[in-house]
């Protein structure tokens, strides 16, 4: 079950480097990456593939470790649907998310504390018309005063019938409480995960 689930996440032969792989992410044209300008705010999501999320994992290790420990690894994620959500200010705009409309401390300790733990009620996925909700939302950063503000949303991959939800398309959908900007969709097509190229490891410190 887990090596078809991470098979699904690289079916392609095509093998790249981290910097072009990251590229390749966020490139718009490959329907990894959705946004939505509204109201003056960017709403985007980008999908995190399993060979991002262990790879960062594997680089911020210090000491060499072995194909062994990667794949242990990677059966950590298997069961994990990850996006980040962004939420900050339109290009033409220079604001900062965490604090616009905010007239005291008290509001704006009360955005952070919404952001960072009361997010959850707002996002769903929708797959073949089934919504599912989030098992967990991190923001990021908190002590930063970026104009935006990144969320890591985690979903897992199968339902309560362990079927695999990433084989039909998605649809991670924002119902906005915060701002007001209403209800925004982003779909996800699971053919463009599937043509994801691989993320070749070969340069991270493992061996046998």
């Amino acid at each position: 079950m887990i090596a078809s689930l991470i098979m699904l996440f690289s079916c392609t032969d095509t093998t790249v480097d981290y910097n072009s792989y990251l590229k390749y992410l966020a490139n718009s044209e490959n329907g990894l990456t959705r946004e939505h300008v509204t109201h003056g705010i960017k709403l985007k999501v980008k999908y995190l593939p399993i060979d991002y999320l262990v790879y960062n994992a594997v680089k911020s290790i210090d000491s060499t470790i072995s194909d062994k420990e990667v794949e242990k690894i990677k059966k950590e994620y298997a069961n994990s649907l990850t996006f980040v959500f962004t939420l900050g200010p339109a290009d033409n705009e220079s604001f900062s998310i965490t604090t616009i409309g905010v007239e005291n401390y008290q509001q704006f300790a009360e955005r952070i504390e919404t952001m960072s733990f009361n997010m959850k009620e707002c996002i769903t996925l929708e797959v073949n018309e089934k919504q599912y909700e989030p098992e967990l939302i991190q923001m990021e950063t908190i002590n930063t005063n970026e104009p935006s503000k990144n969320l890591i949303i985690v979903f897992k991959t199968t339902d309560e019938q362990g079927k695999n939800i990433m084989n039909s398309d998605m649809t991670f959908t924002y119902n906005d409480e915060l701002f007001y900007t209403g209800i925004s969709k982003f779909v996800f097509k699971t053919n463009d995960i599937k043509a994801l190229p691989q993320l070749d490891f070969r340069l991270l410190k493992t061996g046998k």
